[in-house]
């Protein structure tokens, strides 16, 4: 089919809305630039049937305006701290709990699942999963969404959930190529720098990408915005031809659709512009640039982007060989996801069921036995579910909450811990192992007094070996309701500890 290059340039760019309607506004700019490829925020999507009727809408609409091409709709859908959706879809817990349960058939099963739900709702894309290999223990973005720091145990989980997610109809894309794990800064909000050698990058970042091109596990794979001097001096990945021409396609193979991060990052808006940055980007290798934000107001800036890019075409800055190279990429991967039905909504009480199995088998005991007699549970003053989700999220619970609705018991947030009345054991719940934590100070008094101290760890364990061995001390790796009542089941003595540690601690 010939395309006019409106409609070639509409095929490289990923197009957010500003709320969950396609309003006017919204319908002007797909037409007037043959936008291709949509992806959905929490601000976008509610639950499944207000996704999928406003996917139906978005299909019809740029199937008129690119030669009856199909988009591919798009989320981030990781589970743990990544869930966009605020009801309906089953909220799995994370990479990293499901390496500690360890069973490969179980992680294909989320993935299925996951891509059933997201069938349903009318995606055909989700930007999972996370192949980072945590190497930087401080990393303050990466942390539970990977599957941990052992380059082989990420690469089973990893093509196990590619598996089962692709098997229902839905492209997983790895994520974050070359590797953010060994990153102590936010792409979000600063220009993260990795000054390893290819030597290091190969023993880290690049071992899942190997492993995994070769089984042709997964449809995409989206890129980081890091400097790696020692590849590409003063150029991010997003924008290296080095790291994407070069590595990525040339050495790994790589063959099929590659996807930037978004290009509304500070790392790539405050330090190149996000004009200059697209531009950049489809140049070195990118076939489809995020120009989405997951915030209003942001039409403007990605009316700029699709502008910047044709203008950059007619002038030739982007080969026309680049262009129709990164065009046939992306029809390829529509060819093979795009041209399927939408399905009926699936099972959600087996998925439910499913998800509580793998919390159950992911809790890791550290120290400790049972705490008995009357039990406190408490989390610091603030809402732990602000990452990955709307800001609206009716899920938005303390520890202390989730942990009371499971087990009909006593919470409180530790600025009130001495309005709590007498108790026998505290429970508290961390996100952060740290030594000035308000959650630290609170466990440390409790002990003092006699009382008996228990700690759910929700993110990473990293730390925990430097917390006394007095406290009885689980890892549930998220803080969903089902983790939670995972670990407190354990805690108690309800259940036995199944888990094993996806990550090494000195």
């Amino acid at each position: 089919m010939e395309l006019t290059l409106r409609q070639k340039i509409g095929q490289l760019v990923l197009y957010s809305l500003d709320g969950r309607e396609l309003d006017e506004a919204a319908v002007r700019t797909l037409r007037d630039y043959c936008v291709g490829n949509v992806i959905h925020f929490g601000n976008n999507v509610q639950g499944l049937g207000d996704a999928r009727a406003l996917n139906d809408a978005l299909t019809a609409e740029i199937r008129r305006s690119c030669a009856d091409i199909p988009p591919l709709l798009c989320i981030d859908h990781e589970g743990g701290r990544v869930m966009r959706f605020a009801q309906d879809l089953t909220w799995f817990p994370s990479h990293l709990a499901l390496s500690a349960a360890d069973d490969e058939e179980l992680t294909c099963a989320v993935g299925r699942a996951m891509g059933e739900e997201l069938a349903a709702a009318g995606f055909q894309l989700n930007f999972a999963p996370v192949v980072d290999i945590i190497s930087a223990v401080a990393s303050p973005v990466i942390g539970v969404r990977s599957f941990g720091d052992m380059p082989e145990r990420v690469i089973r989980h990893a093509a196990a959930f590619c598996r089962g997610m692709q098997s229902a109809g839905v492209m997983a894309c790895l994520k974050h190529f070359p590797g953010h794990g060994s990153s102590t800064a936010d792409s979000h909000y600063f220009l993260p720098t990795v000054d390893m050698s290819r030597e290091e990058l190969e023993a880290t970042g690049l071992a899942p990408y190997r492993a995994l091109c070769r089984e042709k596990a997964a449809g995409a794979i989206m890129t980081a915005h890091i400097l790696f001097p020692q590849i590409e001096p003063g150029v991010p990945a997003t924008m290296s031809p080095e790291i994407l021409t070069g590595i990525l396609r040339r050495d790994i193979g790589f063959d099929g659709i590659v996807f930037s991060d978004g290009i509304q990052m500070k790392a790539i808006a405050e330090h190149y512009g996000m004009e200059r940055g697209c531009i950049a980007a489809i140049r070195a290798g990118v076939d489809i640039v995020c120009i989405g934000t997951g915030g209003s107001g942001s039409q403007e800036a990605q009316i700029a982007c699709m502008e910047a890019l044709y203008q950059a075409a007619l002038s030739g800055e982007i080969p026309m060989e680049r262009i129709d190279e990164a065009v046939a990429h992306v029809l390829a991967g529509k060819a093979v996801y795009c041209s399927r039905p939408t399905p009926p909504a699936p099972d959600f009480a087996a998925h439910a069921a499913l998800s509580a199995e793998v919390c159950r088998r992911a809790i890791t005991r550290l120290s400790g036995g049972t705490v008995t007699g009357r039990v406190l549970y408490a989390s610091a003053p603030v809402k732990e579910l602000a990452f990955g989700l709307t800001h609206a999220d009716p899920r938005q619970l303390t520890f202390g909450q989730m942990a009371a609705m499971h087990t009909g018991g006593a919470y409180t947030t530790l600025d009130r811990l001495g309005e709590a009345g007498d108790y026998d054991a505290l429970v508290i719940g961390m996100q952060n192992v740290r030594e000035d934590s308000i959650e630290l100070a609170a466990a440390r008094e409790a002990y003092a007094q006699g009382k008996q101290v228990a700690l759910v760890l929700m993110n990473t364990p990293y730390g925990a070996q430097h917390l006394p061995k007095e406290y009885d001390i689980v890892c549930s790796y998220s803080h969903t309701p089902a983790a939670v009542a995972a670990a407190i089941d354990v805690l108690t003595g309800r259940a036995q500890p199944m888990g094993t540690l996806p990550v090494t601690l000195d």
